[in-house]
């Protein structure tokens, strides 16, 4: 495998990026490797919307609703989502859902030399790989680099993992669900309190091991961060359910430290408040300039360079 340079537009930000860069190299020398945990990010190029973009199109779509989401879009998504199923009804949200998350033409055309950055992650883990998304993005991605999954779970089908946390490593692990499955989404308040329990009850919930295991969804994220970082890629991680795990599980010193492949604000002030905001959940930034996707690939491409020889 040919050794591939640093990023160039990437090189500004180096001494910043060393820590959480060596974290993960580090890794990879222990052959224990990092959690890839994906976001919408890495699906876009297929078209799919991110999950504050499609919610707004569908409430904008609509007389009214949009006044009533807005003051929501922010801050809670969950919330949108609950108001947007509680006003269409359950079958016709269900249907705009699994409309706009199905397999399409671009899914089924995928090259590595047309998305690079996807075509790399099958050569990053010998572990799970976490999405929250409901698409195929993956599935088709790793089938196309002849590195299938062994199983695909999610909702019911994750128990399987908490019962034997051994069992995690090729596996695809989709958090709130697949498209093809609404029974199992993770999408709105209720569902996120049924799976996560209520906001004010998670720091009880997670103070106890025999509470922790009532709870599906914080639970399963103990046990897979316990012995690997994760590493966020496509991941906005702005405030939500899943960083507030994080963060109670980087406070009681369950967790290792975390990296994400982040864009680098564009002023001092927004950078401040973006460390400040990432630190209480024990997640270190890798920064590439702002709206420079493509560093993305570069990155990925360079840190699988980095493999020891024997990995690769």
């Amino acid at each position: 495998m040919t050794r591939v340079g640093y990023p160039p537009a990437m090189q500004q930000f180096r001494r910043e990026n060393h820590g959480a860069v060596e974290l993960l190299r580090d890794q990879m020398r222990d052959w224990n490797s990092f959690t890839l945990f994906i976001g919408a990010g890495l699906s876009r190029p297929f078209g799919y919307r991110l999950w504050g973009e499609f919610l707004r199109n569908v409430a904008e779509s609509r007389p009214g609703l949009w006044l009533k989401v807005r003051p929501h879009m922010k801050s809670d998504l969950s919330k949108v989502a609950q108001v947007l199923e509680d006003q269409l009804g359950v079958t016709s949200f269900r249907r705009a859902v699994a409309n706009e998350f199905k397999e399409n033409g671009k899914l089924r055309s995928f090259t590595q030399s047309v998305y690079p950055a996807l075509a790399v992650l099958p050569d990053l883990v010998n572990g799970p790989v976490i999405t929250t998304n409901l698409d195929h993005v993956l599935e088709h991605v790793f089938a196309a680099m002849n590195r299938p999954f062994s199983r695909v779970v999610w909702g019911e089908r994750a128990q399987e993992i908490i019962k034997n946390p051994f069992m995690a490593g090729g596996n695809l692990i989709k958090f709130h669900g697949d498209y093809t499955d609404p029974a199992a989404w993770v999408l709105t308040t209720h569902q996120y309190n049924a799976m996560y329990g209520k906001p004010d009850e998670l720091e009880s919930i997670m103070a106890s091991d025999d509470e922790l295991k009532q709870w599906p969804l914080p639970h399963l994220l103990s046990l897979v961060t316990y012995a690997r970082p994760l590493f966020f890629i496509g991941c906005s991680l702005r405030q939500d359910r899943t960083l507030d795990v994080l963060d109670r599980l980087a406070s009681n010193d369950r967790a290792n430290p975390h990296v994400a492949l982040l864009e680098r604000p564009s002023t001092a002030e927004e950078l401040d408040q973006r460390r400040h905001a990432l630190d209480p959940h024990g997640i270190l930034p890798i920064w590439y300039p702002l709206d420079q996707h493509g560093c993305v690939a570069g990155f990925l491409q360079y840190l699988r360079s980095q493999k020891p020889r024997h990995q690769r």
